[in-house]
């Protein structure tokens, strides 16, 4: 990132590492305007709240599969295609999916309630 500057959006998907990898880039004022984290725990939110995101979406990577099996994504050049994401893919970002964006108190809410509201499964946190 010191060569090449501060990209438009990253994932973060460490496997359990996630809360360090997203402290590092608030340690460093890495903030990218799109980011997607993977969430095991409430606490993956709170730091992307307190380095200034202020909208929010989730995805449960259980149902990416059958979800996102026939997605219209939007390439680099503008152009939209259909795209199959898998199972252990990440998904869609950003415009790509209609989920509404939701603000903290509401993120948060949805996530105390996450299993019922949500399904079983592990989930990204997308946040802008």
């Amino acid at each position: 990132m010191q060569r090449h500057g501060a990209p438009t959006f990253i994932k973060i998907d460490v496997e359990n590492s996630d809360l360090i990898a997203l402290r590092d880039l608030a340690a460093h004022g890495i903030k990218p305007p799109d980011i997607s984290v993977e969430a095991h725990e409430i606490g993956v939110i709170v730091p992307l709240y307190n380095m200034g995101y202020a909208r929010y979406r989730f995805i449960n990577g259980k149902m990416v599969p059958t979800r996102f099996a026939n997605a219209r994504v939007r390439r680099v050049d503008g152009t939209r295609i259909s795209f199959a994401f898998t199972l252990h893919s990440s998904g869609p970002f950003g415009d790509d999916f209609d989920e509404p964006w939701l603000n903290f108190e509401q993120a948060m809410a949805i996530w105390s309630c996450r299993q019922s509201l949500l399904g079983p499964g592990w989930y990204d946190v997308h946040a802008r």
